[in-house]
């Protein structure tokens, strides 16, 4: 990536796109990118991936209170780089003892 120093002269300061080129400024610093578009994937993997996560989030969501509380105690107590939302989703996603689950 090239870092640009100065000034742009444009009407949208944060972010111009000409002809594949991205101008635009991250935290105080100009720089220059070449653009590109996101592709977007619907294989039957990412279908079930998706189907697996909103399945998780909908089990979290209807978890009581009390419930939800024990996932952030959890979270803490593990010392979990995240919060108990994330901790349930990421255990619910690998499965963890589906003959006997903990949520």
């Amino acid at each position: 990536m090239a870092v640009i120093r100065g000034q742009f002269n444009s009407d949208d300061k944060n972010m111009v796109s000409m002809e594949g080129i991205v101008f635009g400024s991250w935290r105080g610093i100009n720089y220059v990118r070449r653009s590109w578009k996101q592709p977007y994937t619907n294989s039957a993997a990412q279908k079930v991936n998706r189907g697996q996560f909103a399945e998780a989030v909908r089990t979290y969501q209807d978890l009581n209170n009390d419930d939800k509380k024990k996932w952030q105690d959890l979270a803490r107590v593990i010392d979990y780089r995240g919060s108990g939302y994330n901790l349930f989703i990421s255990w619910y996603l690998k499965g963890a003892d589906k003959d006997n689950p903990m949520y």
